[in-house]
Formats: C-alpha cells, structure tokens, sequence
C-alpha cells in the first residue's frame, strides 16, 4: 500500500531515478497532521 499511496500523490516521497524514498521529517509532519487514507482497494478477478 506504500508504494501506491506515493504513487498516487499522498505519501510524501522523493524520487530518485526508479527508487521511492520518504523523507523523515516529511513523513513525521504527514503523519502528525493525520496523514491520508487510501480507499480500500477491491480485487477485480
């Protein structure tokens, strides 16, 4: 879920090249304002 919260814009990351990195003191600042959820994600088979 990481990984698609960054990829969607709601967990503050830094990309370098093809790496996802979170910023400590964004993260802490993200997650001490609450953060978002994510809608959980139903399976299509």
């Amino acid at each position: 879920r990481g990984y698609e919260m960054a990829r969607l814009g709601l967990l503050p990351v830094i990309r370098l090249g093809r790496q996802i990195r979170v910023d400590l003191n964004a993260f802490e600042e993200w997650a001490k304002n609450g953060g978002t959820s994510l809608p959980s994600i139903k399976d299509k088979k």
